[in-house]
């Protein structure tokens, strides 16, 4: 997979899976995207939205790790710096989405992956990079036995939207600021 993918991306860019023994490259990324978030919405780091992101220092405790029924991709650049993420791991480490509508949307929710954390540094957005990154996510969602990815975003952020949905994604509902999408991963190539 990973060979297919480096043939679509940019001179000098590379895509690599985060393995739990690589703690230094996982708060490297755990930094990356605190930073694109306070940068892009003005959040600071709250424990209880950013667990996820810590759990990328916790080694094979990381709801990240392919033994947990999670991946987390890291996008480096030549110089090898961060410029892109994205993660997918099981609902079941997101209580806001079983709150909401896990078992009455999807009856068992160990068989829905939450997709996030895929973001790209504003130089490298709009360059096609991300249709190689999510789909390598959706596919991180097969192997480890998913039917259906969810994903939320800001309610107000159109192109973001937009972009969701060009992928298949279908928004099913607006609570407060956030949209909530989610697709039926493919089982046939």
């Amino acid at each position: 997979m990973q060979n297919q993918s480096q043939a679509l991306l940019a001179p000098g860019l590379t895509i690599s899976q985060w393995h739990p023994s690589q703690i230094q490259a996982g708060e490297e990324a755990r930094t990356f995207c605190l930073s694109v978030i306070k940068d892009t919405y003005g959040y600071d780091y709250r424990p209880d939205w950013h667990a996820d992101l810590d759990s990328l220092t916790k080694g094979e405790e990381s709801r990240y790790n392919p033994a947990n029924g999670g991946a987390f991709f890291i996008v480096r650049n030549h110089d090898g710096e961060i410029i892109g993420t994205g993660g997918v791991y099981g609902m079941v480490h997101k209580p806001n989405f079983i709150e909401l509508f896990g078992t009455k949307r999807y009856g068992d929710v160990s068989k829905i992956a939450c997709m996030g954390r895929t973001y790209l540094k504003p130089e490298y957005r709009g360059n096609a990079l991300s249709r190689t990154l999510v789909p390598m996510l959706e596919m991180a969602a097969k192997t480890n036995g998913y039917s259906h990815m969810g994903l939320d975003c800001e309610a107000s952020a159109e192109r973001l939207r937009r972009h969701w949905e060009s992928f298949g994604f279908t928004d099913f509902l607006i609570d407060g600021s956030t949209a909530f999408y989610d697709k039926r991963i493919q089982t046939s190539s």
